[in-house]
């Protein structure tokens, strides 16, 4: 199904106050970003901006400024305002995996540097042993909740 037949639909299926709330939301939501970006990232400055700081502000910055740009576009029920929103949306979980990957990233440095120094014996040395207690009950809760999930897929008679 191409993008007006959906665009068409969902404003067919819906009621007719969410196709006219529709780019109000966008609009909120889209002004909501640009103002949280500028509150939380405002006062950072570049000298002391490294280099994995400024993808979020970026990516939440063109988000909320697709979602505006879908503003005008919803309002006259375009296709086009459809695929813009759900583009600023799909920011959101953009914006979670590269968080992941700079920690990741980040993660392998600092391990890296510590094998490098002679400090990670030091530093394994360190742990307590609560700490390790507690990491190997949430390793198992894990495995636990893993399997039973593996156990919900399988049919159970077998056909």
């Amino acid at each position: 199904m191409n993008d007006e037949n959906r665009l068409k639909q969902l404003c067919s299926d819906a009621p007719g106050w969410v196709t006219a709330i529709l780019p109000l939301v966008s609009a909120a939501a889209g002004g909501l970003v640009l103002w949280a970006t500028w509150f939380f990232y405002g006062g950072l400055y570049l000298s002391g901006f490294t280099w994995y700081n400024w993808i979020q502000p970026a990516l939440m910055v063109i988000g909320g400024l697709l979602a505006l740009a879908a503003v005008p576009l919803l309002a006259t029920r375009r296709p086009a305002g459809w695929d813009l929103l759900w583009t600023a949306i799909a920011m959101i979980p953009i914006i979670l995996a590269l968080r992941l990957v700079i920690v990741v990233i980040l993660a392998v440095g600092h391990v890296c540097s510590a094998v490098l120094d002679g400090s990670l014996v030091d530093r394994l040395g360190s742990i307590s042993p609560a700490s390790i207690a507690v990491t190997v009950v949430i390793l198992a809760v894990i495995g636990i909740a893993s399997l039973l999930g593996k156990a919900e897929e399988t049919p159970e008679d077998g056909s």
